[in-house]
């Protein structure tokens, strides 16, 4: 720490050099191309940091940060004290859900000179603390205070965990630097907005440590809690539901699969969850941050636990108990938290493949599904198909230029899964091919000859350096019974 700013800071904050406790991260990493999903992007590099933490029972130091910064990586290195040298390093565990991740260093040297630091005890609530990072060879730090308690979403899953924002003048910031208060570690930022900073803190990530210390893992998560709904802010709406005041949220769909499933029907109104009554905009009053998103209650549990639902339904409140299931990304109709390849199929020039939440914001179509249908899958609709590009030939002639539209069916078949397009390329329609658009304003059908497509296939896949025409898809979680009404 800079001797200037250490004397000048105030005596709770000071605690000792952070040199010894955070090293820098430098990820090399790739991702799927979009519309071409069996290649990957140019290999990327961005720094973070990481701080020592004590490790697996008799493995040593470990290193702690966001598992968002070790996200798609291909290749880990870590330095120490601003030096140059680098040193080999790997993912232990990279949670998605509660965006923590563990690396392991295999030279047991390299923690020669580094020490682990210790977590807060307190909740991080209020008053100023330090955060401090590697920068050009430097340690940098910089005093922030708590501003409030907030929401914070996983960059990489689905979980909602109690977090707060910290105002402080640190530019470029969100990459996993660590909080101090004191000589204690009280959180890891997330993610920044402006000069706020978004902080996962200690009370979270403490437990989720203890717990890999002394089983190897981490137990699944609930992920999401599977409704959509719309606030009770209106005392007219709360009288004509029901109730004495504008409190609790109404349920206007749950999805299969979720926690919610066979427990909330549509219609019902969400008064109170694990105990903590819900108000009109979705919050709960959490004893240490304040007014939270309820969905948050979610992070302090596992899946295979039970908790307790009240509901207003058909005019009279309802005691219920939930068992929590592992409502995941890959429970949902567009993937949040996919690790493996995208499916794909390359046929006639056509690129169709999984849609999936890094391929958001490719058009509006696909906007809407992802915005408003993410959660809804079931049964008879597992993914959307995506016609991703057009790859240009003379047998396409008339589609050049196309992309990024959802597909609804071909030859007459419904499509939910790229296997399906394989399979309903093999009964053509009259000698034709025919894929159907779902609405959009750019095209309502392609009609291709069935004769000649695996000729133009073999061709386009030559030209455009294809490897592979297919990688077929990974089933997605069983989702169990509908839910019903």
């Amino acid at each position: 720490m800079n001797p200037l700013l250490a004397a000048l800071l105030p005596a709770a904050l000071a605690g000792p050099a952070h040199e010894d406790q955070i090293v820098q991260l430098k990820v090399t990493l790739q991702t799927w191309q979009r519309g071409q999903p069996w290649s990957k992007s140019n290999p990327t590099m961005q720094l973070s940091q990481a701080v020592v933490v004590e490790g697996l029972p008799g493995q040593g130091p470990a290193l702690l940060t966001t598992a968002q910064m070790v996200d798609d990586a291909t290749h880990l290195r870590v330095s120490k004290h601003g030096q140059p040298d680098e040193t080999p390093a790997r993912v232990f565990l990279a949670d998605r859900e509660a965006n923590l991740a563990l690396v392991l260093v295999d030279d047991p040297a390299f923690f020669a000179d580094l020490h682990p630091v210790k977590l807060a005890k307190r909740p991080l609530v209020e008053g100023e603390v330090v955060i401090a990072r590697w920068r050009d060879n430097q340690l940098e730090t910089s005093v922030g205070r708590v501003a409030r308690g907030t929401t914070v979403d996983s960059r990489t899953g689905v979980l909602r965990t109690a977090g707060v924002r910290i105002q402080a003048d640190i530019g470029g910031a969100g990459w996993a630097e660590p909080v101090f208060s004191g000589a204690a570690l009280a959180g890891i930022a997330s993610g920044a907005s402006g000069s706020e900073l978004a902080v996962l803190p200690w009370s979270f990530f403490g437990p989720w440590l203890e717990e890999l210390r002394r089983t190897g893992t981490v137990r699944p998560w609930p992920g999401r809690f599977g409704i959509r709904y719309q606030e009770i802010r209106s005392p007219a709406m709360a009288g004509w539901l029901g109730l004495d005041s504008p409190r609790g949220v109404l349920v206007t769909r749950v999805a299969q699969g979720s926690s919610a499933c066979g427990v909330l029907r549509r219609g019902d109104v969400l008064l109170a969850l694990d105990g903590q009554a819900i108000d009109g905009g979705g919050n709960v009053r959490d004893p240490d941050y304040g007014l939270l998103e309820y969905e948050q209650i979610l992070s302090r549990h596992h899946a295979g636990e039970h908790l307790s639902v009240r509901v207003l339904r058909a005019g009279a409140e309802q005691d219920l108990t939930m068992p929590l299931r592992s409502y995941t990304g890959a429970s949902w109709l567009t993937p949040h938290d996919r690790t493996d390849p995208p499916a794909y199929l390359m046929t006639g020039g056509l690129v169709f493949r999984e849609f999936d939440d890094d391929y958001s914001g490719g058009s509006p179509e696909l906007d809407i599904i992802d915005q408003l249908w993410s959660q809804a899958q079931t049964a008879e609709e597992r993914r959307v198909v995506v016609l991703a590009d057009v790859l240009a030939d003379p047998y396409n002639l008339g589609y050049h230029g196309i992309q990024d539209l959802p597909v609804a069916s071909v030859n007459g078949v419904v499509v939910d899964r790229v296997s399906d397009v394989l399979e309903a390329l093999s009964h053509p329609d009259g000698g034709f091919h025919v894929i159907r658009l779902r609405p959009n304003p750019t095209l309502n059908e392609i009609v291709l000859d069935a004769a000649t497509l695996d000729e133009a296939t073999a061709r386009i896949a030559m030209a455009y350096g294809v490897p592979a025409l297919y990688r077929p898809e990974i089933d997605p979680p069983d989702l169990g019974p509908a839910c019903g009404e």
